[in-house]
């Protein structure tokens, strides 16, 4: 395949260009201090953007600036010249707050707000008139109801602790390559497929289960939103995301409940809010410093109410992750942070991560973030579900000359620089971890046929990008 000049823009993005408002004034976009983009409306200096397209003359997030984004539409952000990241520029969803009062399940504990597009956490304790028979449930992008984690269920025997509720699904449910696996002889570890952790009563309190991905159909090789191409097989795919979104947020956590008044139940948690969609377009170069980060990760699942040295309310599900999407007519520039999620590294230039369970300020259970390397003994007790992944997605031109000697043509526009320099080859393979397409018995293979065995080794980026070209 000598050349691959797909004529491929999306839809939302040529509108941006051509008709957004801002598109004729001279302006640069260098906020001076961290701000939040509402994606329904937003005022920045005299325009105000509607629908979530911002457009500018020139991008730069400078480092220790945050630019998060927030609200009912996807984000568009599009750059005539360069967009530079050096700072952070996120749609990500929000956490949960830990529960830290008491004899107050009258009051529901809130789940997290989602990023733009996305969906929010479920509530914990959410009946504010009597008993709670469990979390409620995690939204879907949009704010759909029924898609996101479940809820867990409430201790109504007098035992130890509500359960946990179920992380938000997007592309994965749970975290595959999370290091601690569930061991389906215990049962330990349920949190790493999506699962709320179960409740200790005088049987086992069930945890809320993951959410429902929101991707439907059976291939594997379309879960992504536009055109790719498959160069070891020479075709087409289109995806069968038809319009961007983001992910579901976590379910609540269950009360512990044993006394008539309800307004005494130890309460549980809110989900993690479901990252949002962040989609970037510059006619110039998109350059992520060594410092930048650009993300739309899950927010995590709160504490439930604390007693003693133990958690009696369950925690809540993390949120999934949302889709980034960059995509450059000139290329695309990642500085690595260090080393590779495979070295154990878990600082991303570019992520849609998905969110983790809190834990209240007194619990002692040894899990305490999702990174912990090496990682903890075990995710015990009543922690809420991991949040799935989401989708990341790099588009550049392709000329079908393979400059850096990788395994594909797919990367040629997409540099990884460590110290400043480009890699290139096997190493620039390592941090980039791309996946590459299944073949006809469902192999991953690169452009050549080869297998790509790449499983829990993935790179700067989490989850692994899918490459696609541009043309425009």
């Amino acid at each position: 395949m000598e050349s691959t000049r797909f004529p491929f823009l999306p839809s939302s993005l040529l509108l941006a260009l051509l008709g957004a408002p801002g598109l004729q004034a001279q302006t640069v976009f260098q906020p001076k201090k961290s701000l939040v983009l509402n994606t329904a409306s937003q005022k920045i200096g005299s325009k105000v953007f509607k629908g979530g397209i911002f457009v500018f003359n020139r991008v730069q997030i400078d480092q220790g600036i945050r630019v998060h984004a927030e609200g009912p539409n996807p984000l568009i952000l599009v750059s005539l010249g360069d967009l530079v990241v050096n700072g952070r520029l996120d749609g990500d969803g929000q956490n949960a707050p830990n529960v830290d009062t008491l004899n107050s399940a009258n009051f529901p504990s809130p789940g997290g707000k989602p990023g733009p597009a996305g969906g929010a956490g479920g509530r914990g304790s959410p009946n504010s008139t009597g008993h709670s028979p469990g979390g409620e449930m995690g939204f879907g992008p949009f704010g759909i109801l029924g898609l996101g984690g479940v809820g867990g269920l409430a201790n109504t025997t007098g035992g130890i602790s509500g359960a946990g509720g179920g992380g938000g699904s997007f592309s994965t449910k749970g975290d595959p390559y999370f290091p601690l696996r569930f061991d389906p002889k215990t049962l330990r570890n349920v949190q790493q497929i999506g699962f709320g952790g179960f409740g200790q009563g005088r049987s086992k309190v069930l945890g809320g289960a993951p959410g429902s991905l929101l991707l439907f159909d059976r291939r594997k090789d379309n879960d992504f939103w536009g055109w790719a191409v498959d160069v070891h097989q020479k075709r087409l795919i289109h995806g069968e995301i038809l319009r961007p979104f983001g992910g579901s947020g976590g379910g609540g956590g269950g009360d512990r409940y044993y006394r008539p008044n309800f307004r005494l139940d130890e309460k549980g948690a809110g989900g993690g809010g479901g990252g949002g969609a962040v989609l970037v377009y510059a006619l110039g170069k998109i350059i992520v410093g060594p410092k930048g980060q650009i993300s739309a990760n899950g927010g995590d699942g709160g504490g439930g109410e604390p007693g003693g040295s133990s958690q009696w309310g369950g925690a809540g599900g993390g949120g999934s992750g949302g889709m980034v999407i960059l995509a450059s007519r000139k290329g695309i520039d990642l500085h690595v942070h260090g080393g590779t999620y495979g070295e154990k590294d878990n600082s991303f230039s570019v992520s849609a991560d998905g969110g983790v369970s809190g834990l209240g300020k007194t619990s002692s259970e040894p899990f305490s973030k999702k990174y912990a390397f090496p990682p903890s003994r075990s995710m015990a007790g009543n922690l809420g579900g991991l949040g799935g992944m989401g989708i990341v997605q790099f588009i550049v031109p392709v000329d079908g000359k393979n400059r850096d000697g990788t395994n594909t043509i797919l990367d040629d526009r997409v540099r990884i620089l460590r110290n400043g320099k480009p890699l290139t080859g096997a190493q620039k393979q390592k941090y980039l971890a791309w996946r590459g397409f299944p073949n006809k018995k469902g192999v991953w293979v690169d452009d050549k046929g080869n297998p790509i065995r790449l499983g829990d080794q993935e790179g700067d980026i989490r989850p692994s990008p899918i490459l696609m070209p541009l043309w425009f």
